[in-house]
């Protein structure tokens, strides 16, 4: 260049936002692609040096071509461009080389007649430049004489130029009648002929007439944007190849590489001929395709010469070849201006994404996309960047920009966006489509697909905004139909697209489509659903366990057991001194899955139906109750309670030749028993109740970040895998379900703390709790002595742990430290209150008891705790008194001795013995001490 280049390299570039949301020249403080404006100028100066000291020169292949994606910026890199040369050449500057060119006015073929032609639009422009000068030297005295060309001359040039222009295609037609007439042939056809041989000669000529009047060296022609029309984009890059090759013609021309493969790809499979590929090209396909392939390439690399090219690459690119964007944005010119990573930063906190490690991910994504999608997701966003949060979240903002990705990938707009309750639904049946849901149910945009991560991208962001503008059922709905429904993938695997024996096994879509998942329907039946179609999967697997990760089967409390009536789960629940509270909690876990193909059935115990439960009751507050009168949400909260804590039956679906059922289908989702015993002294109800809408009625506004809901899930699960398998036969149930609710709330803790206290992270312990609380006591205690512990940073886990029936499911006779801690960490004494005393961990042992088939009056259950194993005296007394025989203590080598007695300490002793290597442990101590009884 003949001048320094027009930036400092490491000067900030400053978006406008409201400048910036149309294609116009940009000054060079505002200009993104600072490198390669500088690129095409040198190119540009090339050029023209060429046109200087070889004005005759001719076949030049030296088109600039500006590649970008749609929406990358080319048209006001054109602009500029365009404006840096007119400038040039207006104040006389010290670029002399681009002062000899004069650029014509941009060309558009999109916006070019169907009947016009480029070529002539080309003439056209600079015909009209010339007469204008004409004109101006004939009205002007001074410039008299100052063109050594007239009128008249470059009249003829222009008229022989226009006698061979009938013979590009497009242009003119020929009447075959006239050319059967001789005397039009001789004077007429035959000189067409001739100026048509000599078209190149006489456009070469009447560009070099037209320079000489203008007082210019060489014209600067620029296309923008040829490859989105192939038809029209293939006539100029035809006509760029036959005619504009002169040195005193310099194109540019911009567009979508990919794009303009497939349009040369296009004429190339043309020229073999509809008879040829016709007759040869079902043996000879992949022939064909190799050489379209090879014209392609070929061609390309002659009108589009690889040194010519320049790349308007994405935001990301800038910023791994640069080491940094070196962008700011500011909504004005006014207006303070951030660095774009800060802005994109500031936003995505607003969806709950805080961890930097994730919010990576988001942001790779944003800079990956075109800068006119960017400026426009900023537009949208332009009140959380001046700070104004309030009502600037709207789902529609986001769905607008990736509108199109949206609707590639047939994802329902209108649900996602104005239909909460369908919002889960949609995502599950996207992610299934894609048969994804185990890679991307944390909807992050991670995939090497532009509307795959779009989709994912804005789904994301909508269910985080969509939790946060009051719909908070949504966190337990995306935990049951995408987090829990994803982890039964190992075992029920996707359906295989046209196979018959699909009907004859389980699969994830055959659970959807036969569950109602895709449905509104009440949270806990589609549970209990999912649950008996996993029970028939297991079974048809034979794999099947009395625990699992998903439910409890209590197998002797069938609905009709050998025993009788009296084992009956109805029948436990609704004992004399069963209080309501307990009735509630304890059958709202409770279901009966019947076989459809078998006349049996199952009785069975799930957390999962806990939280489905919950669910529904958010669910319900945030759309009805909330805007009630408290007496009436008191009344329609007890019903809503008395329904979901109502024990139904649900059908085992049969899978395989044996288990396919020939009979007529039983109904599902039928109440199993109704025999419910009431007490009107008993007001235990009234009191979870009010718990309960004290909880639901905290104006708590959070944005959970969906991945961190998926990651809550998936720790949670393996969390349950290892309660399973650690779980032995006769464990107590009140202690297996604490264990679960205790895994839950840790797996809650420590992925909020991840992503909304980083810096607390590292200091807990990620392992799971598995049959032990330590680990979740202890990290409670952490977060209690981080001094921003009480901060609004944690927000879900305060307010799930806080939830009434969550809490309810914990022993009441467990370590103080637990309640003490949690206590602190939800800043109450929430727990301290009458919530553990309905005895329900007394009815879940009865339960246990029963369906183990034990005999509740041959031994005293002990009530106790753990610490007490620190005193061994205590623990004996507490033995004695409650006439626990030595016997199950003693030290012997007889192994069967040993684990029967083991047996014997978790049925009766749970509470004081949770684990195997405590009851060894004290059984060595016993005998070290000399101790019997």
């Amino acid at each position: 260049m003949t001048e320094e280049k027009c930036h400092d390299p490491n000067k900030l570039v400053k978006i406008i936002l409201k400048s910036s949301d149309h294609a116009i020249d940009f000054a060079n403080d505002n200009l993104i692609h600072r490198k390669e404006f500088d690129t095409t100028i040198e190119h540009i100066e090339h050029a023209l040096k060429i046109a200087v000291e070889s004005p005759t020169k001719q076949y030049l292949h030296n088109t600039i071509t500006l590649l970008g994606t749609r929406g990358s910026g080319k048209t006001s890199f054109l602009l500029s461009i365009k404006k840096r040369i007119e400038e040039a050449i207006n104040t006389n500057s010290s670029t002399v080389q681009l002062s000899k060119a004069i650029v014509l006015e941009i060309i558009d073929p999109t916006l070019i007649e169907e009947k016009g032609h480029v070529f002539l639009n080309v003439i056209s422009l600079i015909k009209d430049l010339v007469e204008n000068q004409l004109d101006h030297n004939e009205c002007s005295p001074s410039s008299i004489g100052s063109s050594p060309i007239n009128r008249k001359t470059w009249r003829s040039s222009l008229s022989k130029l226009a006698a061979g222009l009938p013979s590009i295609d497009g242009i003119g037609s020929r009447d075959v009648e006239d050319w059967q007439d001789p005397e039009f042939v001789m004077e007429n056809g035959l000189k067409a002929v001739s100026a048509s041989q000599k078209l190149l000669e006489n456009f070469n000529k009447f560009i070099d007439l037209s320079l000489k009047i203008l007082s210019r060296q060489a014209f600067i022609l620029i296309f923008d944007d040829i490859d989105v029309d192939s038809s029209k984009g293939w006539v100029v890059l035809e006509t760029i190849r036959k005619y504009f090759t002169g040195s005193k013609l310099i194109t540019i021309l911009s567009g979508d590489l990919e794009l303009y493969t497939i349009v040369v790809r296009q004429q190339k499979w043309k020229h073999f001929g509809e008879e040829i590929i016709k007759y040869e090209g079902k043996d000879n396909l992949e022939e064909f395709r190799s050489q379209v392939t090879k014209l392609t390439a070929q061609y390309m690399l002659k009108i589009m010469q690889p040194q010519y090219r320049i790349h308007l690459n994405n935001l990301l690119y800038r910023k791994n070849t640069n080491k940094g964007l070196g962008l700011e944005v500011a909504v004005d010119s006014n207006s303070p201006s951030s660095k774009l990573e800060d802005l994109y930063i500031k936003i995505l906190n607003n969806y709950g994404v805080h961890n930097k490690v994730q919010s990576e991910v988001f942001i790779t994504f944003l800079l990956s996309q075109p800068v006119r999608s960017q400026i426009q997701f900023l537009i949208a966003f332009q009140d959380i960047i001046i700070g104004n949060t309030e009502d600037a979240l709207d789902n529609n903002k986001v769905s607008d920009i990736f509108l199109s990705n949206l609707l590639d990938q047939k994802i329902d707009v209108l649900d996602s966006v104005s239909t909460p309750k369908y919002l889960v639904s949609v995502i599950l049946k996207f992610l299934l489509s894609k048969n994804k849901l185990e890679d991307l149910y944390q909807l992050q945009p991670s995939t090497t697909d532009e509307n795959t991560n779009a989709a994912l991208f804005s789904l994301s962001l909508i269910l985080s905004n969509s939790i946060k503008t009051g719909n908070r059922f949504l966190i337990i709905d995306y935990m049951i139909k995408i987090g829990f429904i994803r982890n039964l993938i190992p075992i029920l695997p996707y359906e295989i697209t046209n196979v018959h024996s699909n009907n004859l096994r389980p699969t994830i879509d055959d659970l959807c489509r036969r569950t109602g998942v895709f449905h509104d329907i009440v949270l806990r039946d589609l549970m209990g659903k999912i649950q008996s179609y996993l029970l028939g999967a297991l079974e048809f697997e034979s794999t099947i366990q009395d625990v699992t990760p998903y439910f409890i089967q209590l197998k002797a409390l069938e609905s009709v057991s050998k025993k009788g009536e009296k084992n009956r789960i109805d029948e436990i629940f609704n004992g004399e001194n069963i209080n309501k509270a307990s009735r509630i909690l304890a059958f709202i876990p409770s279901y009966i899955a019947s076989y459809s193909y078998k006349n049996q059935s199952r009785t069975c115990f799930s957390l999962y139906m806990v939280l489905s439960s919950i669910g529904e009751v958010v669910k319900q507050y945030d759309s009805v109750l909330k805007y009630l009168e408290e007496s009436e949400k008191t009344r329609l909260l007890k019903q809503l309670l008395s329904e979901v804590s109502q024990i139904r039956s649900y059908p085992i679906v049969g899978f395989g030749e044996k288990q396919i059922d020939k009979s007529s289908p039983k109904n599902s989702n039928e109440i199993a028993f109704t025999n419910i015993k009431e007490s009107s002294s008993d007001t235990t109800d009234d009191l979870l109740v009010n718990a309960i809408l004290v909880w639901l009625s905290s104006d708590l506004k959070f944005a959970p970040a969906s991945y961190m809901l998926g990651k809550i899930l998936t720790r949670f699960f393996f969390a349950m895998n290892n309660i399973a398998e650690e779980s032995s036969k006769d464990i107590s149930l009140d202690v297996l379900i604490h264990r679960q609710v205790i895994s839950l709330m840790n797996a809650i803790l420590i992925e909020d703390t991840r992503e909304n206290l980083n810096g607390m992270a590292f200091k807990l312990n990620i392992n799971n709790t598995n049959t032990d609380d330590k680990i979740f006591i202890e990290n409670l205690k952490k977060i209690n002595d981080n001094e921003d512990s009480l901060s609004e940073r944690l927000v879900l886990s305060r307010w799930i742990l806080s939830c009434p029936l969550l809490v309810a499911y914990l022993k009441s006779d467990s370590n103080e430290d637990l309640f003490s801690a949690l206590d602190s960490f939800l800043n109450t004494e929430y727990c301290k209150t009458e919530l553990l005393s309905f005895n329900l961990n007394s009815l879940l042992r009865e339960v246990a008891l029963r369906s183990q088939g034990g005999d509740l009056d041959e031994y005293n259950m002990v009530s106790g705790k753990p610490e007490m194993l620190s005193n061994i005296s205590s623990v004996v007394d507490a033995l004695k008194e409650n006439d626990i025989p030595f016997d199950w203590f003693e030290k012997t080598d007889d192994r069967a001795k040993i684990i029967n007695s083991n047996k014997q300490i978790k049925k009766y002793i749970s509470s004081i013995f949770s684990s195997t290597n405590k009851i060894t442990k004290f059984r060595e101590g016993l005998s070290k001490e000399g101790i019997k009884w």
